[in-house]
């Protein structure tokens, strides 16, 4: 589950064929792999159990079924320690929590193939049974007579629902799998999003802060400046006097600030965002 590949495919590729005269069964196996386990190890099938035909699918099955049962815990040892981490690992105000959001993705993506395979097994199974119930009972019993072993085919028909049975236990426990990780993933996105809001939260105090100095100092900043032009001058025997023309600054700062102003609230709200065109323009393509 990290960047190196530590996972691999195993494959069945089997073909059989029985033959009712002799009651032999034909099994062809290809494409072996070395990890794939052999479901024919040590076989050593009864004798009265060779008349049927389906003798040899339990065999298969438990094979299968023990790769499904490792497929499915390996998952759960990925999320487990995911989940002892996420619970016993205290947040840090001032350390932004740095997630593996790829190896998140990739344990889900596992698991949405433990999933496939599970329901594939088992609708796979589900075919062997019907088809072994069709060959017990015949549907047109006058062309085709039942003349089956009712204890053999019963033997057959128990080996074939445990897998059944088993696999479906696993389906239960691979779900939980992929909710378990759902809610690790969502608590993650969850936990980095509250550690940016503290951070935009920091960030507008110090908008803040800034924001009243400025307000502090631009009055005093701005009476300065208008005292300092020269339009005013003091003498300590005549006192303040005012220049005539100082109605020249107040006939182009007044219509200067109130021009900024009116651009200012005619660029906000006559014309639209950007965004907000894009989604009307959306809307109306719909």
């Amino acid at each position: 589950m990290t960047n190196e590949k530590v996972y691999v495919w195993s494959k069945f590729n089997i073909f059989t064929r029985w033959i009712s005269e002799t009651k032999q069964t034909a099994i062809l196996i290809f494409d072996t792999e070395d990890h794939t386990p052999h479901p024919f190890v040590n076989l050593s099938p009864e004798a009265h159990l060779l008349g049927d035909p389906f003798w040899v699918y339990p065999y298969i099955l438990n094979s299968i079924s023990n790769l499904e049962e490792k497929a499915v815990w390996a998952i759960r040892d990925q999320i487990r320690p995911i989940e002892k981490e996420q619970g016993e690992e205290p947040p840090q105000p001032n350390k932004r929590p740095r997630p593996n959001y790829r190896k998140l993705h990739d344990i889900a993506r596992h698991s949405i193939h433990v999933n496939e395979t599970l329901d594939v097994s088992l609708q796979t199974i589900e075919r062997i049974l019907e088809n072994h119930r069709t060959y017990m009972n015949p549907r047109d019993s006058v062309l085709f007579p039942s003349h089956r072993n009712t204890q053999v085919w019963q033997t057959i028909q128990s080996r074939l629902s445990f897998p059944q049975s088993f696999l479906g236990s696993l389906r239960h426990r691979s779900i939980s799998n992929e909710k378990r990780l759902q809610n690790e993933i969502q608590l993650t996105f969850q936990t980095v999003a509250q550690q940016d809001t503290l951070v935009m939260m920091d960030d507008s105090a110090a908008l803040k802060t800034v924001a009243l100095v400025t307000f502090t100092f631009l009055p005093p900043t701005f009476l300065c400046a208008v005292f300092s032009m020269s339009f005013f001058n003091y003498d300590q025997n005549l006192g303040w006097r005012v220049s005539e023309k100082f109605w020249i600054y107040c006939a182009f700062a007044i219509p200067t600030t109130v021009l900024s102003v009116g651009l200012w609230f005619f660029w906000r709200n006559a014309l639209p965002s950007r965004q907000f065109r894009d989604r009307v323009d959306h809307m109306e393509d719909v």
